[in-house]
């Protein structure tokens, strides 16, 4: 795979210190989905955890995660 946009983008938000993502992606979101899978394979250990949700539980969801790590 190449480097696109999307795995740059997961590479600074764990240098910036985020350790979990909460998602809901779709078929809209292929080059997000591939740099997920790029990052799992390449930077184990080293990159975001991906949480997929639904939209509901993706807003709210994030707040005990932020609590807890806190």
């Amino acid at each position: 795979m190449v480097y696109t946009a999307s795995f740059a983008f997961f590479e600074a938000i764990w240098e910036a210190g985020v350790t979990h993502c909460f998602v809901n992606l779709g078929s809209d979101h292929p080059s997000i989905i591939e740099a997920i899978v790029k990052g799992q394979n390449e930077k184990k250990g080293h990159f975001p955890i991906i949480v997929t949700c639904p939209n509901e539980v993706g807003l709210f969801g994030h707040h005990p995660m932020h609590a807890h790590s806190n």
